[in-house]
């Protein structure tokens, strides 16, 4: 479907089609993004992974669709800070109060995160010829976010846990992306 492009405030007032359809849908959704598509040639995918069912199912659905053979895919997985709700001097005096403790955990998150891409990546092998993993740590959608459009993205792909009714009036990682990307989003359920 296609997305008329409210943001902020009057997105959440108004209401959108779009987030209506997004919300309560139990299929994945694709919303394209029509300004993006002025010249075509290969496709770059970014898939935002963060190994969860919900994730592996929407890698599942990224195979059995239709992609030119020289679609090139991103793997991402975000690694979440603990730290990213605490004030910024909160988090430099734990850190200095347990410096090695946090290096431990930093590295156990990093090897999490390699086997959430590896593991994707044996899936999405049987599909895409040129696959790509990268980890970030930081706040999901920002990074994601961020790294579609250093890529310069034509499709985020990620899934959705589906939250419906109020808990899905919220908002969510898969919402803010949708609401902030400048490409066409694809969310699985």
């Amino acid at each position: 479907m296609g997305s008329m492009g409210l943001k902020g405030f009057k997105s959440f007032v108004i209401g959108s089609v779009t987030r209506y359809v997004l919300i309560n849908s139990l299929k994945p959704i694709l919303v394209v993004k029509p300004l993006q598509w002025k010249t075509m040639g290969k496709l770059n995918l970014l898939f935002a992974t963060d190994g969860s069912e919900h994730a592996v199912k929407t890698g599942k659905f990224l195979i059995s669709m239709p992609f030119p053979e020289d679609t090139e895919m991103t793997i991402l997985n975000v690694i979440t800070s603990p730290y990213m709700d605490m004030p910024d001097w909160l988090h430099v005096k734990i850190e200095e109060m347990g410096k090695m403790e946090v290096a431990e955990i930093k590295v156990e998150e990093l090897k999490y995160s390699e086997g959430i891409i590896d593991d994707a990546k044996i899936d999405m092998g049987t599909r895409f010829k040129k696959i790509t993993g990268l980890t970030r740590s930081g706040d999901p959608a920002q990074e994601i976010i961020t790294v579609s459009n250093y890529l310069k993205s034509d499709i985020i792909a990620t899934g959705s846990r589906g939250m419906r009714g109020a808990k899905g009036m919220l908002g969510s990682v898969s919402r803010d992306i949708l609401g902030h990307s400048e490409c066409s989003v694809l969310i699985g359920k």
